[in-house]
C-alpha cells in the first residue's frame, strides 16, 4: 500500500501498478499479479477508475456493520493487513490439509476417542473427527444419520482437551427441537451440562434469561427467535463456538440490509458469533431453492469472504445471469 487518504465520507487506498480486480470481490491484484484478499475491506471497497484507486465509502449501514464486527473502526496499515491475511490463509490451508489427511486414512488409522455412547458407524466417527478439527464446518446430511450426536460428541472432546472453554458454546435451533432434541440428547450422549435459554413472554423474562446465562454450564441452547430477542445478552457472553441447526434459515440472509425473518436472525447471530473461532451449520436440506440459498450459510462460516464473496450482490453478479423470459 502506497498511501491512504481520509476524507469526510470515504477512504482512498492507493497501490502502485494496481488495476481493477477481476478475481473475487474484495481482492486486489498486486504488481506481481498475485491476488491479495483484504478481509477488512470486503463489502466496502470499490474500484474508482477516475481516481485510479480503491474507494472505501462509509454509509450508515457500513458504519453499523463495522462497529458490530470490530467494536470500533479498525485503523491498520498495509503490513498489519497482510499479516492478518497470511494467518487466515494459513488457517484455510491447514484446514484443507487436515481434510485430505482424514479423508484418506483407513479405518484402522483413525484417532480413537472415548464416547459415552458409541457411534452407529464409521461415518459418525469420521464426522466427529472433522468437526473437532475444522473451525468452519458445514454438516449437511439427511435426517436420522446422527448430526446432533456428532456435534455434541465433538464439542465434549474439544472441552475435555482444552480447545474450547466450558460455557462458551451456543446451539441455535428450532423451538420444537430444543427440549426433545438437543437437551435430551446432551444428557443421553454426553456428560455435559446444558442450560436451555427459553422462557414464555413476561416482564421479567430478560432478567431470568440473564440469570440462566450466569448459571455455569458447558453449553447453552436457544431457539432462532431467541437469538434476535436476546442478542445483546448473548453477544456479551463472547461465545467461542456457535452451532446453527436447520441453517437453511439463513437462506434469506443477504447481509446488513436483510429484512426477512431469516435475514434478521442472520444479522443477530453474526453479532453474537463475533468471538466464535468454531462455527458449525447443520441441515438436511441446505439449498431447497437452489445454490443461491447457500450464500448466507457460508457467509456465517466465513464472514471474511475467503471462501465465497463477502457480499450477496457480488455473489449473484459472479455466478448468476439475469434472463428475460
Amino acid at each position: 500500500m502506497n498511501s491512504v487518504e481520509i476524507t469526510k465520507d470515504r477512504i482512498l487506498l492507493r497501490w502502485d501498478g494496481c488495476s481493477p480486480p477481476s478475481a473475487p470481490p474484495g481482492s486486489i491484484h498486486s504488481p506481481d499479479d498475485a491476488v491479495h484478499f483484504w478481509s477488512h475491506l470486503n463489502g466496502f471497497a470499490r474500484w474508482s477508475k477516475r481516481d485510479a484507486c480503491f474507494t472505501l465509502a462509509f454509509s450508515k449501514q457500513n458504519i453499523q456493520r463495522i462497529v458490530r464486527q470490530f467494536g470500533k473502526i479498525p485503523v491498520k496499515n498495509g503490513k498489519e493487513l497482510l499479516d492478518e491475511l497470511k494467518l487466515k490463509q494459513e488457517r484455510l490451508v491447514l484446514m484443507a490439509k487436515k481434510l485430505e489427511k482424514i479423508k484418506g486414512l483407513p479405518v484402522g488409522q483413525l484417532p480413537v476417542y472415548q464416547y459415552k455412547m458409541p457411534p452407529l458407524g464409521e461415518y459418525q466417527h469420521r464426522g466427529v473427527i472433522f468437526l473437532r478439527n475444522l473451525p468452519m464446518a458445514a454438516l449437511f446430511a439427511s435426517c436420522g444419520v446422527g448430526k446432533t450426536w456428532m456435534v455434541l460428541a465433538s464439542t465434549q472432546l474439544q472441552i475435555l482437551s482444552g480447545e474450547l472453554q466450558r460455557g462458551k458454546t451456543l446451539v441455535c435451533g428450532k423451538l420444537m427441537t430444543l427440549e426433545t432434541g438437543w437437551l435430551e440428547d446432551v444428557q443421553k450422549f454426553t456428560d455435559l451440562k446444558a442450560n436451555l435459554l427459553w422462557l414464555p413472554q413476561s416482564e421479567t423474562r430478560r432478567e431470568k434469561i440473564q440469570r440462566i446465562l450466569d448459571d455455569p454450564a458447558d453449553l447453552y441452547i436457544i431457539n432462532h427467535d431467541g437469538v434476535r430477542v436476546f442478542e445483546d445478552e448473548l453477544a456479551a457472553k463472547k461465545f467461542e463456538k456457535v452451532v446453527i441447526d436447520e441453517s437453511t434459515i439463513l437462506k434469506n440472509f443477504h447481509g446488513e440490509r436483510s429484512t426477512s425473518d431469516g435475514g434478521k436472525f442472520g444479522k443477530a447471530v453474526m453479532n453474537v458469533a463475533r468471538s466464535a473461532h468454531w462455527r458449525v451449520i447443520m441441515s438436511g436440506t441446505p439449498a431447497p431453492n437452489g445454490p443461491q440459498d447457500l450464500w448466507g450459510q457460508i457467509n456465517f462460516l466465513d464472514p471474511s469472504g475467503l471462501m465465497l464473496e463477502s457480499r450477496h450482490a457480488d455473489f449473484i453478479e459472479r455466478f448468476y445471469e439475469l434472463v428475460d423470459l
